[in-house]
């Protein structure tokens, strides 16, 4: 059996998870990013998305020196939903602008950057297309993005960032089986595999039993294939509606996918080690949890808590880490929220034996609010720095002894301005007209028309607004 600490780690460092087992005194992060990223839709699924105001323009400060700098501009325009359509960023006459376009989920299916100097035509720079799942309008599948090569005039696959594809499988009854991720390599010219997850149903309860998660490695001849996977088995559900994108089962904690329990399989070829169980306690009506994961043998032990703590949708992050039943370390991060939806805290750092914060790094975010309109008028955004060892080569303390300590200092600042409604056409239309169905899909993510009617007997899967559900047509 591999190392329970070490797996634990590397599996949370790929996955994007945060609670590694260290004793050094360095920087952690907080939550899994995907749990962070449910948090953050959950949070917009129960606000008020009617949101009227928007700036035309922001002028942007850089704190140096005891003093305030320019940091150059920007301006906006909006369409009819709130998205931004072009954001043009001046800098001392150097402009950068970005076109956006959208589909009817309002979710973004291009983005194209140019740049000039004062009175010169734009010049292309970079452009990037999106592409979502037909059943999951919020789930990206495809992401593409160009340079624009000045010498061939055309668009070729930028070198800068990975342009990915992902592949999604379903089963009969409509749940996802397998979701591959690619690729694309300049260097290779071709799309190679990444990732892959591999998921079974029980078929009497139509829920997920089993959860397979790959990452590639190397073969003797250095051809990228697939290696053992991470496996749970004998999965226990809160609740399931069978649509699972996570490479990580134990990010299913919000939203429509939560997991109670499960075991986690070490896998060498055909063989299978049973190295852990996981446990999630829930709090009826509410997001917060508690995430327990134990080692077979009972030595090691994870626990994550997660906590909403006002009505403002705040939330604080626990990850500690025990040996032998001794709490080893627990890593924090606090999310803060105003009452107008904003951040005004993101901090992360470690939790002392009684319980106070020493602060790795984070931000604070200072609003002046037009209290009229509800939008901010001005943001101050302080950063948190750890003070310098004035004598870097003394070094009489073990790190043990070390205590870091620091303080939130200013760093820029955004004054906004010339705010206009974007959206009263919008509210007239939806406040009296209900949602229609904008299409049907069959199981397989195809779809199939708007209505119905003239379908054969089954269970098809019916978009409506912001809405996906499935439905029986007898």
């Amino acid at each position: 059996m591999r190392n329970f600490t070490l797996l634990f780690s590397l599996f949370f460092c790929v996955a994007g998870a945060t609670a590694q087992v260290s004793k050094n005194k360095t920087p952690k992060k907080g939550m899994p990013a995907p749990v962070r990223k449910a948090m953050m839709a959950n949070r917009a699924a129960k606000a008020d998305a009617q949101v009227l105001w928007k700036p035309a323009h922001e002028e942007h400060f850089r704190f140096m020196d005891g003093d305030w700098f320019s940091d150059g501009s920007i301006s906006y325009t909006y369409d009819k939903a709130g998205n931004i359509l072009t954001e043009t960023l001046d800098f001392e006459g150097m402009l950068d602008r970005t076109t956006y376009t959208y589909n009817e989920n309002n979710k973004k299916t291009s983005k194209l950057v140019e740049s000039k100097e004062e009175e010169e035509d734009w010049m292309f720079n970079s452009k990037t297309t999106y592409t979502y799942d037909a059943v999951l309008p919020d789930f990206m599948t495809v992401k593409t993005e160009y340079i624009w090569d000045d010498v061939e005039a055309e668009w070729v696959h930028s070198n800068r960032a990975q342009s990915q594809t992902r592949t999604v499988k379903r089963d009969a009854k409509g749940n996802i089986i397998s979701v591959e991720l690619k690729a694309f390599f300049t260097f290779t010219g071709e799309w190679d595999i990444v990732q892959r997850t591999d998921i079974t149903y029980d078929e009497a309860t139509g829920q997920a039993i089993s959860f397979d998660y790959r990452q590639v490695t190397l073969d003797a001849e250095n051809k990228l294939v697939y290696g053992d996977p991470i496996r749970y088995k004998n999965i226990v559900w809160e609740n399931t509606d069978g649509q699972i994108v996570a490479d990580n089962l134990l990010e299913c904690v919000l939203g429509t996918n939560r997991i109670k329990s499960a075991d986690v399989y070490d896998v060498e070829g055909e063989e299978e080690t049973l190295y852990s169980h996981v446990e999630v306690a829930y709090v009826d009506g509410k997001d917060d949890y508690v995430l327990t994961r134990t080692s077979v043998d009972d030595m090691e032990k994870i626990v994550e808590k997660y906590t909403v703590t006002d009505e403002n949708g705040s939330v604080f992050f626990t990850s500690s880490y025990y040996m032998e039943g001794e709490c080893m370390e627990t890593n924090y991060q606090a999310i803060d929220y105003d009452k107008y939806g904003n951040i005004i805290l993101d901090e992360e750092g470690m939790l002392t034996p009684d319980n106070e914060r020493e602060i790795f790094g984070g931000g604070r975010y200072l609003y002046t609010y037009d209290e009229e309109k509800g939008v901010p008028v001005e943001m101050v955004t302080e950063m948190y720095e750890i003070d310098e060892t004035e004598d870097p080569d003394e070094s009489e303390t073990t790190e043990d002894d070390e205590e870091m300590t620091g303080s939130y200092k200013a760093f820029d600042k955004i004054v906004y301005s010339d705010y206009y409604n974007v959206l009263t056409a919008i509210r007239q239309i939806t406040d009296e007209t209900p949602d229609a169905v904008s299409a049907i899909y069959s199981l397989q993510g195809v779809a199939v028309g708007r209505t119905t009617k003239n379908l054969p007997a089954g269970v098809y899967i019916m978009k409506q607004g912001n809405q996906v559900r499935k439905v029986l047509k007898k």
